[in-house]
């Protein structure tokens, strides 16, 4: 789950949103990234992470979620 807010709070917006992807029958992977506007820089005309913390748990996320991709491809071909 990803959220971003003008400040941070506690994990409640991503909990919430954890609620209405599984109303949505989405799974959602455990890794939560809350993100607060001073944790990007508007450079270029386009908005650039200046928070090395952040880039961490992106990368973290996008592991999980590949893992779990892989995962439901090998059920997916065990079915055929």
């Amino acid at each position: 789950m990803i959220s971003n807010g003008a400040v941070y709070s506690n994990a409640e917006s991503c909990d919430q949103l954890r609620v209405i992807a599984r109303g949505l029958q989405a799974v959602a992977v455990p890794t939560q990234v809350m993100t607060v506007d001073s944790d990007f820089e508007y450079s270029q005309s386009r908005f650039v992470m200046v928070n090395p913390l952040n880039h961490d748990r992106f990368v973290h996320l996008a592991e999980e979620l590949i893992a779990y991709s892989i995962s439901l491809r090998q059920l997916r071909l065990k079915r055929s």
